[in-house]
């Protein structure tokens, strides 16, 4: 197994928007991928806003745990932050029938696409995180497309290239973050799931 099957074995369910454009083979040495797209300002500052989140977030639960008032307030500070990349991102993706179910790894990203793509083709993403609203543009390789049961749409599975470290880092916490989210969920289903056997007996 090579390192980018052992990412991709930890693939978690997402709702992401994706837009994606196959380039030349020679593009991927000679451009950066934010060349293949119209970047405005506000789509390159939705990642440094959720790196500062992530960092809001670490420091949140330890301030708080000392001094309620202050945790209080950063809370606050933090939720305002969220509220701004959400306003920001609106406006990003043009097309709503881009935003669709995916699974996400740190090697590779599965969507759904209105396109047959040729195994092999190398291809620009423009990928928006929802809700959490990251913002990403990577270069990647198509590995399968297949055609999607009972749709006129296909299931693309493409690995990332050259990724950013900072990038693939950001990739990594989000779904370390999402993985504990879902976890969370769970838990409280069936603490909840408890509490109603427990009331029908």
């Amino acid at each position: 197994m090579n390192e980018i099957d052992r990412r991709d074995y930890y693939r978690i369910h997402d709702n992401i928007e994706v837009e994606c454009k196959v380039i030349h083979r020679s593009d991927l040495a000679s451009t950066a991928p934010t060349d293949h797209f119209d970047v405005t300002p506000s789509f390159s500052l939705l990642a440094d806003l959720y790196t500062m989140e992530l960092e809001a977030q670490d420091m949140l639960r330890k301030i708080a745990a000392r001094d309620r008032d202050l945790g209080s307030f950063l809370h606050n500070v933090s939720n305002r932050l969220a509220r701004m990349s959400q306003v920001i991102a609106a406006g990003e993706f043009e097309q709503p029938e881009a935003r669709s179910p995916a699974r996400i790894s740190e090697g590779g990203i599965s969507f759904v696409n209105q396109d047959l793509l040729r195994v092999g083709s190398p291809v620009v993403l423009k990928l928006l995180f929802k809700p959490s609203t990251l913002g990403i543009i990577v270069f990647g390789e198509v590995r399968h497309c297949r055609f999607l049961d009972d749709s006129e749409d296909y299931v693309v599975g493409v690995r990332f290239l050259d990724m950013d470290l900072n990038l693939r880092g950001l990739v990594s916490r989000h779904i370390i973050r999402r993985q504990a989210e879902e976890r969370r969920e769970r838990l409280r289903r069936d603490a909840n799931f408890d509490i109603e056997d427990t009331h029908g007996q």
